[in-house]
């Protein structure tokens, strides 16, 4: 069960890629479309917000407290948001259709991230690509139309990946010594003009999948059984857990492509949302290399 107690109205465009930093007992996340950086300090209720450079599109923190893995919408690079200086690791071609998307650091402190085509996801030319703790940055997987989705089960021997396109989320099994993904098969899929966006997994290995177009979040349990959660916005983008006890699910939404009336039906849409919930989350993890050892 989850019951929404608070939201952060924050007008969102495309809200996304939301992480939980259990050091400053913060929730961070991006709007997409407004090139911002949004952290919201739970406990004390404040917000900062900062400018960033080019679209980004999934982030996660370091060992040093104002550097983050960025995942812009061009390339991954370590970026001090405090002083907006970029560190690039890796730059897709200027001309291509490609940008970046979901990501997620796995509990080697390794960054994953994928890949889609904005105009023409169908073509599933988007990849999967791993940002190793030695900063070399691998493509892992291809022929995705939209990754998203990313989540590994508490143990590490699972992977999930949803193609949003496909309308279908995948699991692989894991090797988390490293860091590699095998027997890819159809874990779940959604009905028609709903699609499988952010994921994490609870301390009970449940997937929690935030569905696009479905206004709602399903908890995918280890024993096949679903359960659907009703959003108060048609399009959920992301979640994840966190708070003091880990009992606070914090979900992204997204105005994007809303038409006035529906926006004056949804006025949440582009809200940060937080329930609270009967399960717990499992620990948030660090890009953990070498390069930044201070905190």
């Amino acid at each position: 069960m989850i019951r929404l107690i608070d939201t952060v109205d924050v007008n969102n465009t495309l809200g996304e890629g939301v992480v939980w930093h259990e050091k400053s007992k913060s929730v961070w996340w991006t709007d997409i479309e407004q090139n911002k950086l949004y952290a919201y300090q739970v406990n004390q209720k404040k917000l900062a917000v900062y400018n960033t450079p080019y679209r980004l599109c999934a982030f996660g923190f370091t060992l040093n407290s104002t550097i983050i893995i960025a995942a812009f919408d061009c390339g991954i690079a370590l970026y001090n948001y405090e002083t907006q200086t970029i560190d690039w690791l890796f730059k897709l071609p200027s001309n291509s259709p490609i940008r970046f998307n979901d990501g997620r650091i796995d509990a080697k402190g390794r960054f994953w991230v994928g890949t889609m085509n904005e105009s023409q996801p169908q073509e599933k030319n988007a990849g999967l690509y791993r940002v190793d703790t030695d900063l070399r940055v691998e493509k892992v997987a291809d022929n995705i139309g939209i990754a998203n989705g990313i989540a590994w089960n508490n143990e590490a021997s699972l992977f999930y990946l949803a193609d949003s396109a496909l309308q279908t989320i995948f699991q692989y099994d894991f090797d988390a010594d490293i860091g590699a993904i095998n027997n890819p098969r159809i874990y779940a899929q959604t009905i028609a003009d709903v699609f499988p966006d952010g994921a994490i997994v609870d301390s009970k290995d449940n997937l929690w999948s935030a569905h696009w177009g479905g206004a709602c979040l399903v908890c995918y349990s280890i024993n096949g059984e679903t359960k659907t959660y009703e959003m108060p916005v048609s399009q959920p983008t992301c979640v994840v857990f966190g708070g003091d006890n880990s009992n606070l699910l914090f979900v992204t939404t997204a105005s994007y492509g809303l038409s006035a009336i529906q926006k004056a039906n949804q006025p949440l849409a582009g809200s940060l949302l937080i329930f609270e919930s009967d399960v717990t989350g499992s620990d948030s993890h660090i890009f953990s290399t070498a390069e930044l050892t201070h905190a």
